[in-house]
């Protein structure tokens, strides 16, 4: 048992030592010029052995991706924080890493172009995932109404990110760039606290 147990271990040692070598490999150039020879080099293994971890380059890339998006769910998951904590987490993650979005962006490009089907289907049930865990905890967050969607305000959130990331901080906030990943949850923030005001009745 005990060697089973050390097999095991060295078994995800080593695999993540694939993903840690490939992710730096791929941080500055396009995944078409990083080969599974040029990872097992860099790694000290034989490249017969990436094989017993993943059938392809192309998985390689995916699981980055997935371990990516599983980071951003768990963010979402505590439960000893409020929804709307749990969203400013989730806004200061994705927005404090511009580098890491970038290469997401890339690396699902590169698995379009080469077809990989079934990668790119689980990676999407993750996204979905992601939209409706956000759109939970919006509605939680008391950030809905008759006009705002807790699927509509998901998407607000997820677009407002990805066009931060896209354009960048310093070019929307030139004197605090920094700034902007407080912008969305004050949004929220603010849709929030209106929902709970009291209406104001006006007598006629």
């Amino acid at each position: 048992m005990e060697r089973t147990d050390r097999k095991k271990r060295e078994f995800q040692r080593r695999e993540q030592e694939i993903l840690k070598v490939t992710e730096s490999l791929l941080s500055g150039v396009d995944a078409d010029s990083v080969t599974v020879e040029r990872i097992a080099t860099e790694v000290g293994i034989g490249k017969g052995t990436i094989y017993k971890h993943f059938k392809t380059k192309h998985e390689i890339v995916a699981r980055l991706i997935e371990i990516t998006l599983e980071d951003r769910m768990a963010v979402l998951s505590p439960k000893d924080r409020t929804p709307l904590d749990r969203i400013t987490d989730y806004v200061a993650l994705r927005i404090g890493h511009p580098h890491q979005f970038a290469l997401v962006e890339r690396w699902m490009s590169g698995l379009r172009q080469h077809r990989q089907t079934e990668s790119l289907e689980l990676i999407q049930r993750l996204l979905d995932a992601e939209r409706l865990k956000l759109a939970e905890l919006l509605d939680q967050a008391g950030c809905v109404g008759q006009s705002r969607s807790a699927h509509g305000m998901a998407g607000f959130v997820l677009a407002s990110v990805h066009g931060i990331l896209a354009l960048g901080g310093e070019r929307l906030n030139p004197d605090r760039p920094d700034a902007m990943n407080t912008i969305i949850p004050q949004v929220l923030a603010d849709l929030a606290q209106g929902a709970r005001a009291p209406r104001k009745v006006t007598v006629l």
